[in-house]
């Protein structure tokens, strides 16, 4: 029955390309505060569950840490 279960998860997940992470999945293990999480989502238009690679990731991120204070 577990095996069924799984199985039946697995069909209800969407699949990604290889290296495609969700944003969630990026803050939780780049280890991303929630304030600055919401912050980046804001900032470059995301939704929840928005899908990209590390790199696509990083680089986001690393513009909304280099952004002025005020906004750009």
């Amino acid at each position: 029955m577990e095996t069924a279960k799984a199985t039946e998860e697995q069909e209800q997940t969407p699949s990604m390309p290889d290296g495609m992470e969700t944003i969630e999945t990026w803050f939780e293990r780049l280890e991303v505060p929630a304030w600055q999480a919401k912050a980046l989502m804001v900032h470059e238009g995301w939704s929840q569950g928005k899908a990209l690679t590390e790199k696509q990731f990083r680089a986001a991120l690393k513009r909304f840490m280099s952004a002025p204070v005020g906004g750009e």
